[in-house]
């Protein structure tokens, strides 16, 4: 408008920015967002890496099919409505490297930004229990420390020959 412009943060929070103060301050309006993100960095651990193709297809599959997790068509809607000034794409997962766990697979989706945090939150625990699930009927698991003391040995000496690979 002539007063005001409005644009939304990278975590679908609209912000509203007096035109004459512009620089000089915004406000956040944290209950009229557009959308939530859920991103995660999920470290695989398997016998044979040849299947993390499959595991990518698989959870990307997950992704499309969950009705809490805006899809393709939403997003071009949102998008469409917003002028194409939001930050928000269809979901997605890919494989993104390796780290000291295993192959790291990115999850990438984003829910409706009119719910509540409980909603949120059960939305994205039950994605994450979906993609373990599908991970352990592939034959993989995901990847982490069984106790403290295995991250504080791991942290103090990564590569002594004391180091257990989990």
């Amino acid at each position: 408008g002539l007063m005001s412009t409005q644009i939304n943060q990278l975590d679908g929070v609209p912000v509203t920015v007096p035109n004459a103060t512009l620089l000089d301050g915004s406000v956040s309006n944290f209950t009229d967002r557009d959308f939530r993100c859920i991103e995660d960095r999920i470290p695989v651990v398997c016998d044979d890496f040849r299947i993390l193709p499959t595991l990518v297809d698989g959870v990307q599959g997950i992704l499309e099919a969950h009705n809490g997790i805006l899809q393709k068509t939403e997003v071009n809607a949102l998008k469409t409505k917003r002028r194409s000034m939001l930050k928000v794409y269809a979901p997605l997962c890919v494989f993104d490297g390796y780290a000291d766990l295993g192959a790291q697979l990115l999850v990438r989706a984003y829910t409706r930004g009119h719910i509540n945090q409980h909603s949120f939150r059960k939305i994205r625990g039950g994605l994450l229990l979906q993609i373990n699930q599908y991970l352990l009927d592939s034959g993989a698991k995901v990847g982490f420390f069984r106790s403290a003391s295995d991250a504080e040995e791991f942290a103090v000496s990564p590569h002594s020959e004391s180091h257990h690979h989990l």
